[in-house]
């Protein structure tokens, strides 16, 4: 019984004495207001608002002992929303969005565990989409496609654990393909051709490992050959042949 009696006054005791949530106020030297929320101990919890100097909002965020947890919406000094997105643990999740300073949308991706996960798409001011990419933890896993301003596609890339793999073309502002060839470990290899802007190829070259090797083929606008020979080692060797452009 008297063991019984002291856990009883023990747990009375720390109970009575576990810390409780507090409103706090953090401020500048200035002494204007930067922060407040609930705090236990020195820990933020909740949900906190910060505001800049000047008195604009600057962030909402939630907390878990001093952690950011939970949505988040951060602004510009001018007002204007920054990003807005979620944190589990002090780690980006989810769906994140982010504008520039005159609320131009710059940027739609997906998060895991404090890192790109998913599709991804960046904007230029216009509102045009500039890239569209697909990530796996932290590093391109997938098709890139790159635009210009106007909205032209001028690239798709296949990439794998970040590193270029597979096919890859780029494009003339007109749409029409330029180049066109294999990557294998970020680097060159296999058969590349290269177009004019009317659609007739212009060059056929073989790579391998990231330098030009073996026989290539180069033409004229209307597909006449102009000229023949290898590469070795990213060079052309002494057998290349030429003739005139028609």
């Amino acid at each position: 019984m008297r063991i019984i009696g002291a856990i009883l006054v023990l747990l009375l005791f720390f109970g009575c004495h576990e810390e409780k949530p507090s409103t706090k106020t953090l401020t500048y030297e200035s002494g204007k207001i930067r922060g407040q929320g609930e705090m236990v101990d020195t820990l933020k919890i909740g949900q906190w608002v910060f505001w800049y100097e000047n008195g604009i909002l600057r962030d909402t965020s939630g907390w878990t002992n001093d952690t950011l947890d939970g949505v988040s919406v951060s602004f510009h000094d001018n007002g204007i929303k920054a990003s807005i997105g979620q944190y589990e643990m002090g780690r980006k999740t989810g769906e994140w969005k982010w504008w520039d300073e005159k609320g131009h949308l710059q940027e739609w991706s997906f998060w895991k565990a404090g890192s790109p996960n998913g599709f991804a798409t960046t904007y230029y001011e216009n509102g045009i989409v500039r890239t569209e990419g697909e990530w796996l933890y932290g590093v391109l896993h997938g098709e890139l496609k790159m635009y210009d301003t106007a909205g032209t596609l001028t690239e798709i890339t296949e990439y794998h654990n970040g590193l270029k793999e597979g096919e890859a073309q780029l494009f003339y502002p007109n749409g029409q393909l330029e180049i066109k060839g294999e990557f294998i470990g970020d680097k060159q290899d296999g058969l590349f051709t290269t177009y004019y802007k009317n659609g007739t190829l212009k060059s056929e070259i073989r790579w391998s490992a990231g330098f030009m090797e073996g026989e290539s083929v180069e033409y004229d606008s209307i597909g006449n050959i102009i000229g023949w020979g290898t590469y070795l080692n990213g060079s052309k060797t002494e057998d290349w042949r030429y003739k005139a452009a028609y």
